[in-house]
């Protein structure tokens, strides 16, 4: 599948996240499987993703929110697909389904060739919408907190 890293890639994911001190060996998580929670790293605050490792270390567009391996798919690209999908479309107009398989065969590594079909156009639109809902809901997993959380809890009280 065209958003799945190499085998080569996965394993040295699952090796790096198998060393890790939060990842949870019973459920082969990072952290509790299915609640990302924040912890303390250094001078700021990540939110560990709660993902199953074997699934999350084989898509491109995931990364490990302690910064130990990147996506392997550019952010430059993906800001596209999600800037393009962004809209609701009813129809695209043949520049713009031009623009949707270019920005396509970028993001998978792929060749597909241009075509009018609507059902293919509509098939590969959805696929795109998907993955730029995926990878915003991964940088947003992945994105650390500037601010430990000592410190957040002491403005919390000051305020109050």
């Amino acid at each position: 599948m065209f958003l799945q890293v190499s085998s080569e890639i996965r394993t040295k994911r699952i090796a790096t996240c198998e060393a890790c001190v939060y990842y949870n060996k019973t459920t082969r998580s990072c952290g509790t499987l299915g609640f990302p929670q924040n912890v303390g790293v250094g001078r700021t605050t990540r939110k560990l993703c709660g993902c199953f490792i074997p699934l999350k270390a084989t898509l491109k567009i995931a990364k490990c929110p302690l910064g130990k391996w990147d996506a392997q798919i550019d952010a430059d690209i993906m800001r596209l697909v999600v800037e393009f999908t962004a809209t609701e479309r009813a129809e695209l107009n043949a520049t713009e389904i031009q623009i949707l398989f270019e920005t396509y065969n970028k993001a998978n590594g792929t060749n597909r060739k241009y075509t009018g079909c609507k059902s293919c156009v509509r098939e590969i639109y959805a696929e795109m919408k998907k993955l730029a809902e995926d990878w915003q809901r991964e940088q947003e997993l992945t994105t650390p907190d500037p601010e430990p959380p000592t410190e957040k809890k002491r403005r919390r009280r000051a305020e109050n």
